[in-house]
């Protein structure tokens, strides 16, 4: 893949996730994980190429540190929707600002959360 990235001059950009609940969410969780580039990279049967759906209202919350802790992070996104009279409208994303890739200390680690909202 590095070199696929370096021959088109495509530069990564941060990693995100993408959370899809199904009629199961307990137990059935549908995640893309996706890495956002900055370039022309052509489409091939390992690489697909797109975009990612436009969003009105986000709720977002920036989590600072150890992944393990990144619950909390949602629970507190959640109560101030509960608070504030907002539902969740579409699959919620994490946006990986940095990472294992930038930093081997983990306290260091920075990720933004993005929840698709409406007012209910």
């Amino acid at each position: 893949m590095e070199f696929l990235l370096n021959h088109h001059n495509v530069k990564i950009v941060s990693p995100i996730a993408v959370y899809y609940s199904s009629d199961d969410s307990e137990n059935d969780v549908n995640i893309e994980v996706a890495v956002p580039v900055m370039g022309n990279l052509p489409e091939s049967e390992r690489t697909k190429i797109r975009k990612l759906k436009a969003v009105k209202r986000m709720a977002c919350v920036i989590h600072k540190g150890n992944n393990d802790k990144l619950a909390d992070a949602y629970t507190a996104i959640q109560k101030w929707m509960e608070m504030n009279g907002y539902e969740i409208a579409g699959p919620s994303r994490e946006v990986h600002l940095e990472g294992y890739w930038s930093t081997s200390n983990e306290d260091k680690h920075v990720t933004e959360i993005q929840i698709p909202v409406v007012k209910s």
